[in-house]
C-alpha cells in the first residue's frame, strides 16, 4: 500500500501561459497576456468580468472532424469595434449531452493562425485533439474569448480559481457562443457518471467529512471538485485509490487548491493509490480537483495516520557546508529504510548558485528538469516513470546508480514538509528533493 505525501505548502509556483499563434506541437496553450480581467464579485453569476466596451461575437464557423476524431475550425470573429485584439484572442470548444450545456467537457483551441483581417471582423483557423468522453453524439459549440479561471488543463497556476478570467474585457459576455452543431465521439472510453454531480467548479464541490469514504467517477466533465474544511494548523489525510486495480496506464491529474482558491500543487496521479497530506496554514476551505483521463476512483478522508514530514531523519546533527546564500548549513542523519520507501515517489534536480546573482539558482544543462523516483518492491526505482533500476537503502541512505551521489553520505539538510538537501562540500550545489 503506498503512502506518498503531500504536505499542503503555500508557495506559488509560477508557469508562463504561451501564446496559440503559430503553435505546431499539438498541445493546448493559452495566449501570452498581461492583462488577466477578473470580476470583483466572488463566483458572480451575472458579471463575468471585467466590463470593456468591446463585444465580440461569432458570425461564421466552418467546422471539419477528421478520421481521428480531432476537429478543425475556421472562425469569423466580428466586434463592434473597428479593430480585433488579435494576439489576445482565444476560444474554447464546449461538449455537452445536452443541449443547453449546463454540464460541459471544454477543450482549448490551439495552432491558432489568422487568415484575413478587416475592419470589424477577422477569420481565425483552429483546431483541437478528440475530447475523451464516451461513445455518444454531443452537442458542441466553440466559445470566443471564455472564462479560463477554472481550465485547470491550463497553465495558468497562480491566478484566482475563484473569479472569471478573460483575456479581452467586453460589455457583453453572454453573446459568445457559436450556433450549436453535433459531433460524434468515438474513442471506446468507458466511464459513467457518478451521484455527486454537478461538483464540476470550486462553488459545487463536494464536501467529505473527517472520517468518510465515498466512490466516484471523472466522466462527462473536466474536473471533479472536493472541499475539506479546515481549521489552521489542523491536519487531515485525503486517500485516493483507482477502483480498477488492472490499471497501469494511470494519467489523472490533480490539483490541491488552498482557501484562497490559489492552486499550489498539481501532478499526475500515476499509482494506484495516493496519500495527500493537508496542513492548512490559514483556517478555511481547502480544495482537491480531480481532471484529465476518464477514471472511476475512491476517496478517503481521515482513514489514514498523518505521516511526519521528517520521518526519515533522526536527532542526530553536524555542521554542514557554509553557502554563500543560506550560510552555514546544518546537516542531520538520515534513517531511510526500504519498507518506509516502498511506493514513496521523490521529486529531485540539481541548483547550483549562479555567481552573476548569488541569491539566484540556476540548473545547469547536463541536469535540466526535475525527475521522479518511484521506488518499487523488489529493489526496483521507476525513473521518470519508465526507466528502471535497482536501489537499496545503506546507512540510512539511498544507494542506485541511478540515484545521486551525496558527499556527506547518509546525512542531508532537512528542509521540513518532506524535503531535504544533499549539499556538495563547497556549499556552491545541492541536490533538491521532496516527497509527492
Amino acid at each position: 500500500m503506498s503512502q506518498t505525501t503531500v504536505l499542503w505548502r503555500f508557495f506559488y509556483t509560477a508557469v508562463t501561459a504561451m501564446t496559440l499563434a503559430g503553435c505546431d506541437s499539438g498541445e493546448p496553450r493559452l495566449p501570452d497576456t498581461s492583462q488577466q480581467f477578473q470580476s470583483v464579485q466572488l463566483f458572480a453569476d451575472g458579471s463575468e468580468g471585467a466590463i470593456g466596451t468591446v463585444d465580440l461575437t461569432i458570425a461564421d464557423l466552418t467546422h471539419e472532424q477528421t478520421t481521428d476524431g480531432s476537429h478543425r475550425f475556421q472562425i469569423a470573429i466580428a466586434s463592434d469595434e473597428k479593430s480585433i485584439d488579435i494576439s489576445n484572442l482565444s476560444f474554447m470548444m464546449e461538449t455537452s449531452t445536452t443541449e443547453d450545456f449546463q454540464s460541459v467537457y471544454k477543450s482549448a483551441l490551439y495552432d491558432q493562425r489568422t487568415v484575413s483581417q478587416d475592419v470589424g471582423i477577422a477569420t481565425i483557423t483552429a483546431r483541437t485533439k478528440a475530447v475523451p468522453l464516451r461513445d455518444a453524439v454531443y452537442f458542441t459549440r466553440v466559445v470566443v474569448n471564455p472564462d479560463w479561471h477554472q481550465y485547470l488543463e491550463s497553465a495558468l497556476v497562480n491566478n484566482d480559481l475563484s473569479q472569471p478570467l478573460h483575456y479581452i474585457a467586453e460589455s457583453n459576455y453572454q453573446n459568445n457562443a457559436s450556433a450549436t452543431f453535433n459531433t460524434t465521439v468515438s474513442q471506446g472510453v468507458i466511464c459513467s457518471e457518478d451521484s455527486h454531480e454537478n461538483n464540476d467548479t470550486i462553488k459545487q464541490a463536494t464536501a467529505i467529512q473527517s472520517g468518510e469514504s465515498i466512490n466516484v467517477s471523472l466522466c462527462d466533465d473536466n474536473a471533479d471538485y472536493y472541499a475539506f474544511a479546515l481549521d489552521a494548523g489542523e491536519t487531515t489525510v485525503v486517500s485516493f485509490n483507482y477502483s480498477d486495480s488492472t490499471r497501469t496506464d494511470w494519467k489523472t491529474r490533480y490539483s490541491l487548491i488552498d482557501s484562497q482558491y490559489q492552486r499550489i500543487e498539481s501532478d499526475v496521479l500515476d499509482a494506484a493509490e495516493h496519500d495527500f497530506q493537508i496542513t492548512a496554514e490559514n483556517a478555511g476551505t481547502h480544495y482537491l480537483a480531480v481532471y484529465g483521463d476518464r477514471s472511476a476512483y475512491r476517496l478517503s478522508r481521515d482513514t489514514k495516520t498523518p505521516l511526519a514530514a521528517d520521518w526519515f531523519f533522526t536527532a542526530d546533527t553536524v555542521d554542514g557546508p557554509v553557502s554563500s546564500v543560506y550560510g552555514p548549513v546544518t546537516l542531520t542523519r538520515l534513517a531511510f529504510n526500504e519498507a518506509q520507501l516502498l511506493n514513496h515517489t521523490v521529486s529531485c534536480s540539481r541548483f547550483v548558485i549562479d555567481p552573476e546573482a548569488p541569491d539566484s539558482y540556476i540548473t545547469p544543462s547536463h541536469f535540466p528538469e526535475l525527475h521522479d523516483f518511484l521506488f518499487l518492491a523488489n529493489n526496483e526505482v521507476l525513473i521518470d516513470k519508465d526507466k528502471k533500476d535497482l536501489w537499496n537503502s545503506s546507512t540510512g541512505d539511498i544507494t542506485s546508480d541511478s540515484w545521486y551521489d551525496n558527499p556527506y553520505f547518509g546525512w542531508a539538510e532537512n528542509t521540513g514538509e518532506g524535503s531535504f538537501r544533499y549539499w556538495d562540500f563547497d556549499g556552491n550545489s545541492y541536490i533538491g528533493c521532496r516527497f509527492k
